[in-house]
């Protein structure tokens, strides 16, 4: 019943948005900015990664933003300060358990996007085969909102160790990454249909309760002893 409560109901004024922590507002881990980032995902907000190529070292931070609607939000960025590779690679991973019900059906992926790179667009896997979607995102270092379609395979998997991946930008046509490359994204949302809706705005409670699925701290005070093998 609890999971059943938390799945988007088509049609409907709430649980639109697929992604959590979209404002990334709930930060369970503190991090505000990572530094001289290599090799795998590192998780900021709770939910969202990002990694690049081998060869690059990155920069991924948190930061408060305006939009060109006027919107206060905050945003994520992902930017290159050595090396060079082949993609920058901000994502979020969306558990595909008990959404059976999005097989064959249209999904709408947008978000505000920046980026000073070429050939990017918005970037969907769903667990078989990745799909870069959609015309590409101006690289003109100003803030544009990108809004795709994407048809759900209907023989998506849909066990509970598969998942599916939002990505806001991903290199198209192998386009190097250099010092100063950067990808910076605010208000991510996946929903079922074939137009982008109003942003669903939801309580940092309701975000929270979403991502401790996942990840939780815990503080205990107290003494005690472990024992292991290893």
């Amino acid at each position: 019943r609890q999971l059943a409560a938390n799945l988007p109901r088509e049609g409907g004024l709430s649980n639109r948005n697929l992604l959590i922590n979209s404002e990334f507002n709930v930060n369970q881990r503190g991090v505000t900015s990572i530094t001289g980032h290599t090799g795998n995902g590192a998780f900021t907000a709770d939910r969202w990664l990002s990694y690049a190529s081998g060869g690059i070292t990155s920069t991924i931070s948190i930061q408060g933003v305006t939009l060109p609607n006027g919107v206060r939000t905050q945003s994520h960025k992902t930017v290159c300060t050595a090396g060079s590779g082949s993609w920058l690679h901000p994502f979020q991973k969306v558990e595909s358990f008990g959404l059976g019900f999005l097989k064959g059906k249209t999904l709408t992926l947008s978000a505000w996007v920046k980026t000073n790179m070429t050939n990017q667009k918005m970037r969907f896997c769903d667990g078989t085969s990745c799909y870069v979607i959609g015309d590409d995102i101006p690289n003109d270092g100003e803030w544009h909102f990108i809004s795709v379609n994407h048809t759900m395979r209907t023989d998506m998997v849909t066990g509970s160790a598969d998942h599916m991946q939002f990505q806001p930008a991903f290199t198209a046509s192998g386009t190097p990454v250099v010092v100063g490359s950067y990808i910076e994204f605010a208000l991510p949302q996946m929903e079922i249909g074939s137009s982008a809706t109003p942003f669903e705005h939801r309580s940092f409670g309701d975000e929270l309760a979403r991502s401790q699925r996942y990840f939780q701290t815990h503080y205990t005070l107290g003494s005690g002893t472990v024992n292991s093998s290893n």
